[in-house]
């Protein structure tokens, strides 16, 4: 599975930092995985104090499959 995400960086006055809002611009599925693929989806990211906290929505068989994942050891990483 080839899988490529872009998206804004957008700021809220509740967080800790901005929201990284990424949604699939480019999919290719291969034979094996096609059965759990989905159609549409976004993810985004923000900070809530120390930690950062990851969610995400998927439509799969015309259901809505919501999750939140929180991560409480965030590395800071240096971009050029």
């Amino acid at each position: 599975m080839i899988f490529i995400e872009e998206g804004p960086l957008t700021y809220a006055e509740d967080t800790s930092g901005p929201i990284l809002n990424i949604a699939p611009i480019y999919t290719k599925i291969y034979d094996g995985p096609r059965k759990f693929a989905f159609k549409r989806g976004s993810r985004s990211f923000v900070r809530k104090g120390e930690s950062l906290v990851q969610s995400a929505v998927k439509e799969l068989n015309g259901q809505k499959l919501k999750f939140r994942k929180i991560y409480k050891r965030v590395r800071k990483f240096d971009f050029l």
